[in-house]
């Protein structure tokens, strides 16, 4: 049974990922979506390369969805109304006279907004064309870890050929016995991300990667919460001319090989833990009501007469501002 993380993605929210493993059915997802995208596990309708998924109870290997796959969630309502139906239905329920008029081409908001609609909709082109031609790009990607000792202590390793130089933590250092051996003299600030001081360094050690032990330099940092334990990085893979060979995804040295470990080997310290659902902050939802009393404004400049009108075309449209003015252009 082999656990990954499956990508969903919906059209208003963007993607989020799961956690699942290769016996979750497609049910169990369906409510792990009601949690987190807060739509009812009724009105979800969920496909993948275009195949609707129905089969909820059947777990995801026998529906072919396994790691780096994406699958794609919309919402339809209790009656399975799409969002132009529903939106044309509160067209008709308008008399003749409340239909909005044809909008002013020479007024400089209207010719802003439909460069903003223009823009929007070769976004959302590009958008498709991602997903259509390059589906792997939208996944996470597993960084590259291997097994390791240092000084007999066994540690996993993030191979970083970005990494200018070799650092360990604080903490892996008392763990590796090695704290004892760093040189203040070479105290100093790490600068990337932000800044980490440098509690010193460690001249050599031995690390041992496929069998191979290599003497190694290690900088160590003064601890912090997000800190990896231990980076290769690549003053020593080029030193010990090791090789980063993706296609047979493993650290080559000389001959000797090691693979890079997948995802569910990874230690629960080297993990990205999975997000719990978002919190419905007091922040969050003034923020969502300012985005929405923009939308409704906007579509009333766009000649929507009344405000309620404009209300029942954004709900309609999922709040969704391309689509609800589709139908007014």
């Amino acid at each position: 049974m082999a656990h990954f993380k499956l990508t969903v993605f919906y059209s208003t929210l963007g993607g989020c990922t799961l956690p699942v493993n290769t016996n979750t059915t497609l049910r169990e997802v369906t409510v792990q979506l009601e949690q987190r995208l807060r739509i009812p596990s009724q009105e979800q309708s969920l496909t993948h390369f275009g195949r609707a998924l129905t089969e909820l109870d059947q777990p995801l290997r026998q529906l072919g969805i396994t790691q780096d796959t994406t699958i794609f969630v919309t919402r339809r309502t209790a009656s399975g109304d799409d969002v132009m139906t529903r939106m044309l239905n509160v067209l008709r329920q308008q008399p003749q006279a409340m239909m909005p008029p044809q909008p002013n081409e020479d007024d400089p908001e209207f010719q802003r907004r439909m460069l903003e609609a223009i823009e929007q909709r070769n976004i959302a082109e590009n958008f498709e064309q991602g997903i259509e031609h390059n589906p792997e790009a939208f996944g996470s990607v597993i960084m590259l870890y291997v097994p390791c000792e240092v000084n007999r202590v066994p540690v996993t390793a993030f191979i970083d050929s970005g990494a200018q130089m070799t650092i360990m933590s604080q903490r892996c250092a008392e763990k590796c016995n090695l704290l004892r051996l760093v040189d203040k003299r070479f105290a100093g600030m790490a600068h990337g991300v932000g800044e980490t001081k440098i509690l010193g360094r460690v001249h050599v050690t031995l690390c041992t990667l496929a069998g191979i032990a290599i003497p190694i330099s290690v900088s160590v940092l003064e601890q912090q919460k997000q800190d990896l334990d231990f980076i290769l990085g690549l003053d020593n893979l080029r030193r010990h001319q090791m090789c980063i060979d993706l296609e047979k995804n493993c650290l080559r040295i000389g001959t000797a090989e090691v693979k890079f470990l997948g995802e569910g080997e990874l230690p629960s310290s080297v993990k990205d833990p999975v997000p719990p659902p978002p919190p419905v902050a007091a922040n969050r939802e003034s923020t969502e009501k300012e985005e929405k009393e923009k939308k409704i404004q906007a579509m009333l400049h766009l000649g929507v007469p009344t405000r309620e009108v404009a209300i029942q075309l954004l709900e309609a449209a999922e709040w969704n501002m391309d689509v609800a003015t589709s139908l007014l252009e």
